[in-house]
């Protein structure tokens, strides 16, 4: 099987929306292939909308794909910086303190190894940019200053996501988040050997795309759509770039230092992918496309199933994600959710952002006509956890399913 990238067209420009990153503007699209040699392509390139933008507004589209890639570069002086400071920290006690932690400095030693195995790895998905009209020279890629925290700390968040979505440590994290909303979908659109395929599946917020994967390979057209530059990156590397299990090992956790039990703890390695990601049915139709989910799809009524996981409060308008659901979805079509309402512009300056309860959101959506046919309250769901931190952060998710009805129910506005 081989995988490819083509390049589509820009998508559009606004800040971040994506599980988890909020980090602002990337508006690239670019779709993520697998080719079985069937003769599909597996993309609906007809449903993006190819909006023109001023030489100005590409320049900042370069800034920011710098800057991903600068944080990115970035990683292990940042990580040594950090260690070197804690060993200043230890040499700053008195001979009797240091003899009380034999084994400090050489668990500092490890952090480094560890971030050196990270930092390859890194270098690996900077290699498989799919973005080449981006990429710069040699010269531009130089480092001179250092990376803002801001951006740093999303390099920390894409590993510890590569633990969530592509790796065995994760399957519990998956079964809580994915489980339900698979379910869902093979309970309302049973994929049958007639309809393999048929059955049309977009997946925003896709993240690293396990999600949509998934759905593909269990016969769906799946389509994930991610605006986070810093995860389209190590998505890609994965799709397209890995073709055996467990080929990879990495260490999500090296930046945490408070609340382990053991020193050992914040040293635990992952491998990554824990599936084969070209082992997809024959005939299948599966692709990511970049950008934002508001501007790069089409209002057609054309998708079978929108599924949304930890996605809906990345808006800054939830409502706007209401109606914009329900103008891609064909009648009787469906929308299955699942996430809490963390809303990620909340409180931050010279940001909009509409911040509902769910009482408040299920009435939105019935009044745009959505009919609810399930719904369940406190879902368990970890996110990115480092499974033996002593602090452990737990949504109580709300999981519900939705349908456009064939005949729409006429709502006062």
């Amino acid at each position: 099987m081989d995988n490819n990238i083509e390049r589509l067209t820009p998508a559009a420009d606004t800040d971040d929306l994506t599980s988890g990153d909020t980090s602002g503007g990337f508006h690239e699209e670019f779709s993520c292939e697998h080719d079985d040699g069937s003769g599909h392509d597996g993309l609906y390139h007809s449903h993006s909308h190819r909006p023109e933008y001023s030489e100005q507004e590409l320049e900042e589209e370069r800034q920011h794909f710098r800057t991903v890639v600068a944080a990115f570069r970035y990683y292990k002086k940042h990580s040594l910086k950090k260690i070197t400071k804690q060993q200043t920290h230890y040499e700053d006690l008195s001979k009797g303190q240091q003899s009380k932690l034999p084994l400090f400095l050489d668990q500092l030693d490890a952090l480094r190894q560890c971030a050196d195995v990270n930092y390859h790895f890194i270098l690996k998905i900077l290699e498989q940019n799919p973005f080449e009209e981006l990429s710069e020279d040699e010269e531009n890629n130089k480092i001179n200053h250092p990376i803002a925290t801001f951006h740093m700390e999303k390099v920390h968040t894409t590993l510890r996501m590569l633990m969530r979505d592509w790796s065995a440590a994760g399957a519990v994290e998956r079964t809580q988040a994915y489980g339900l909303l698979i379910a869902a979908i093979q309970r309302y659109l049973p994929v049958t050997d007639r309809n393999m395929g048929g059955f049309r599946v977009l997946n925003p917020g896709a993240g690293l795309g396990r999600l949509s994967w998934e759905l593909a390979k269990l016969g769906y057209a799946s389509i994930g759509n991610e605006f986070s530059l810093y995860m389209l990156l190590a998505s890609n590397f994965v799709l397209n770039a890995c073709t055996e299990v467990d080929a990879f090992k990495i260490y999500p956790w090296i930046g945490h230092a408070s609340n382990n039990t053991s020193s050992a703890d914040k040293l635990i390695g992952i491998t990554v992918p824990d599936v084969n990601p070209t082992d997809l049915p024959a005939g299948h139709k599966f692709g990511m496309v970049a950008g934002d989910f508001l501007e790069i799809f089409d209002r057609e009524a054309s998708w079978d199933a929108v599924v949304t996981c930890f996605f809906i409060d990345t808006a800054r308008n939830i409502v706007e994600y209401v109606e914009h659901i329900w103008q891609l979805l064909r009648p009787g079509a469906f929308w299955m959710n699942l996430g809490p309402l963390l809303y990620h512009f909340a409180d931050m300056p010279q940001e909009c952002c509409i911040e509902l309860s769910y009482d408040e959101l299920k009435a939105a959506i019935q009044k745009t006509g959505f009919v609810f046919l399930e719904e369940k309250f406190d879902i368990p769901c970890s996110y990115v956890q480092n499974p033996r931190s002593m602090l452990q952060y737990e949504y109580r998710c709300v999981f519900f399913v939705c349908q456009k009805p064939s005949d729409p129910v006429i709502t006062a506005s």
